[in-house]
């Protein structure tokens, strides 16, 4: 939630999104939910299901085959749907992230992500520290395509170190009350 709060400072009134499947996406979204004016993309079910009410936002539904077990989209149908957009942002979440890139557990979601990427000016991933420590199936990014991580104050100092020389800004959001977050670099 925290770090859903922290993207809700960062999306300004007025702005074109696409919006990633997952759990923190999800916690994105509904932070977002009293930004004036949004247009946002999103092939993700809940997603839709949390903004679709919202008057201040226009949401576009990418459309595709519907995963078994997951309440998202895929397929050919939603990767040439983003074809058709621009974005100012991208707003992705991962399943694991390390030094070699950003990972999904599903080579479907892979691919929508990839494409997700391709249709934003920036692509801000926002992932929970935890994901530092985890494997994953499929890599959806190299680090050059980041450019902004967003993650909780709980990174480990070496995960920091590798981080600094990624070319992505790294934004550490504080998990606690009271406590300052560490510079964005």
């Amino acid at each position: 939630a925290a770090l859903a709060q922290y993207m809700a400072t960062v999306v300004q009134p007025g702005m074109t999104l696409v919006l990633d499947t997952g759990t923190t996406t999800l916690e994105v979204a509904r932070a977002l939910a009293g930004v004036p004016r949004l247009r946002v993309l999103t092939s993700s079910l809940a997603i839709a299901s949390a903004l679709h009410a919202r008057d201040n936002i226009d949401l576009v539904l990418l459309g595709g085959n519907a995963r078994h077990h997951s309440p998202d989209l895929s397929g050919p149908l939603t990767e040439e749907n983003l074809r058709q957009f621009q974005t100012e942002l991208a707003i992705l979440g991962a399943d694991a992230v390390g030094p070699e890139g950003l990972y999904t557990s599903d080579l479907g979601i892979a691919r929508i992500s990839r494409a997700m990427i391709a249709c934003a000016r920036e692509a801000w991933v926002v992932v929970d520290s935890s994901k530092f420590a985890r494997r994953s199936f499929v890599k959806f990014a190299d680090w050059p395509a980041v450019t902004h991580l967003v993650t909780d104050e709980d990174l480990p100092a070496a995960d920091r170190e590798w981080l600094g020389e990624c070319g992505c800004t790294l934004h550490v959001v504080p998990l606690t009350r009271g406590r300052k977050a560490p510079p964005s670099r």
